[in-house]
């Protein structure tokens, strides 16, 4: 989840046109906070945070989620495209 969530906020900040620091100041997330979503060292991004940065860009929560990335279907593709590409060299079964 907080995977799908950076790279929803990357991706608007750059239709966006906008800058890490400028989505802190709208959101009122402070610089700390912000780099440890980002750097992906937070990976229990509560959903008023998640509110905080949609409302930074201007949007409602269903529209931030409103993305294939946050598509269960999409999740699911990639996990097993990441295990066959890991398990496929030692010949193991995944299913």
């Amino acid at each position: 989840f907080a995977d799908a969530v950076v790279a929803r906020i990357l991706t608007l900040l750059k239709q966006n046109n906008m800058t890490r620091y400028r989505l802190e100041i709208l959101s009122g997330i402070d610089h700390g906070h912000m780099q440890r979503i980002i750097k992906d060292k937070r990976k229990n991004i509560t959903i008023k945070t998640v509110a905080m940065i949609a409302n930074g860009f201007g949007l409602t929560l269903s529209q931030f989620f409103d993305d294939p990335i946050f598509d269960f279907a999409n999740f699911v593709a990639k996990k097993i495209t990441f295990f066959s590409t890991f398990l496929q060299p030692l010949n193991l079964k995944y299913y």
